[in-house]
């Protein structure tokens, strides 16, 4: 089976400096899949959801939460990061594993987006049965 590229998103935003303060992730996993295809790019949570864009220069955007001395939380994100897909590759570490064991599939709506995600791998050029065989 071919394996998807994962970065390690929470670890590329609290290794950063801001001028405001240290922050991590907001709203996502800590871990986004970044899978290119001939038609496109898919970026894609651990929950199965997941966004298409038209190349690797896309925007994409990162919410952010300041991380607090008094270690409360805050409801909303405090500031959003846009960078491109392809500054996220570069800067970002990442490891390399199947989509099964990154994308979690318990319960009816998980299974669901799974099935999503699979389909949109063959909407942007690949071959989903290269990626799952259908076998937990």
């Amino acid at each position: 089976m071919n394996k998807i590229k994962v970065y390690d998103i929470k670890k590329l935003i609290e290794s950063s400096s801001f001028d405001s303060g240290k922050y991590s992730t907001y709203g996502l996993d800590n871990k986004l899949a970044i899978i290119e295809g001939t038609k496109g790019v898919f970026i894609l949570d651990q929950d199965g959801c997941g966004t298409l864009h038209k190349s690797l220069n896309d925007e994409m955007e990162i919410q952010l939460r300041k991380i607090r001395e008094d270690n409360c939380f805050n409801v909303m994100p405090d500031s959003i990061v846009k960078c491109s897909i392809k500054e996220v590759i570069s800067d970002a570490t990442c490891e390399e594993i199947e989509i099964k064991d990154f994308v979690r599939k318990f319960g009816s709506r998980l299974e669901s987006n799974f099935k999503t995600a699979l389909k949109t791998l063959n909407e942007i050029g690949l071959d989903a049965k290269n990626y799952y065989d259908g076998g937990r």
